[in-house]
């Protein structure tokens, strides 16, 4: 890497350059041989910690958890609106990822991708993830005083947390915070400033990683029906430049070639906004037009 950077710039490249760059992988270095050996002994530890819990104790741990977060944010009780035992079992969940990131942690990135595109619909603020983690760490920390457990969960939750804000970050456009307003204008605003050949993508895809999350199926799905409707008025409007036309109807199907039976399913009224924008119009009256389906 430092011969193949050092023939990129050869001009620029000079002894201040060259030390730099060996301060920087030589701590790079020391922090991974000093950490490498780690996720072994700490899945050892959780482990073992988890499978020997009684009931009684692993119940203090969940209410515990949720009563230390709920003191520290308020404002979280907002989204975690579902009965007692639907918390424990997310809490449950999270004990779970937290092993199963030491024993196949690329599988557990894909599944968290996905899970923090369904947060983006949501609209969770990433700001309560850390007292959320730091709330589990202490319910533990109650529980045992075994440093390299409280280490490890601390670790493993922490990293899960870092994963799923940035998936949220990344994921939250000003289109998915339209589509949760569930306002036409807000909608309209927001895609306003995407160039006319990336609207259609801006409004059927979001790709964090190796998920993609379509922004309109999220409409119909979560009841913002306001925002889908513009959000297919938008796809199937005409626009052009001074080379080339933009229509959206290609793109949405070959996105969601199921869209006329998960609009009948899901969101009947929204049929006639979709089938509507199939069909040209004259701007001063109606025409006779030959109408078909082409999918």
């Amino acid at each position: 890497m430092l011969a193949a950077l050092r023939s990129i710039v050869p001009d620029e490249w000079n002894m201040d350059h060259e030390v730099a760059w060996n301060w920087l992988w030589e701590n790079v270095e020391r922090i991974i041989s000093s950490t490498i050996a780690l996720p072994r002994a700490y899945e050892k530890a959780v482990r073992n910690f988890l499978f020997s819990q009684p009931e009684d104790k692993m119940m203090f741990l969940r209410a515990q958890t949720f009563k230390t977060f709920f003191m520290r944010c308020p404002s979280g009780q907002d989204f975690f609106k579902q009965s007692t035992t639907r918390l424990y079992f997310i809490l449950d969940k999270n004990y779970e990822m937290t092993i199963e990131m030491f024993e196949n942690p690329g599988k557990v990135v894909q599944d968290l991708s996905a899970l923090g595109l369904r947060h983006v619909g949501y609209g969770v603020p990433v700001e309560l993830f850390p007292p959320f983690v730091g709330s589990a760490v202490e319910a533990v920390a109650e529980v045992t005083e075994d440093e390299t457990v409280r280490t490890a969960f601390s670790w493993g939750l922490n990293l899960i947390s870092k994963i799923l804000m940035r998936v949220i970050l990344e994921g939250s456009t000003i289109v998915m915070k339209a589509i949760n307003l569930n306002d036409e204008a807000a909608l309209r605003k927001a895609i306003a400033v995407a160039p006319r050949q990336h609207r259609a993508t801006e409004l059927l895809n979001i790709s964090v990683g190796t998920q993609s999350f379509s922004p309109l199926f999220w409409a119909i799905e979560s009841g913002s029906l306001n925002s889908a409707r513009a959000m297919i008025q938008d796809l199937l409007t005409i626009r052009a430049d001074r080379e080339v036309y933009y229509y959206g109807c290609e793109e949405l199907f070959r996105r969601h070639p199921d869209i006329v039976k998960r609009l009948c399913t899901s969101a009947p009224t929204l049929l006639e906004t979709l089938l509507d924008g199939f069909i040209w119009r004259s701007v001063h009256g109606m025409r006779r037009v030959n109408y078909y389906i082409k999918y």
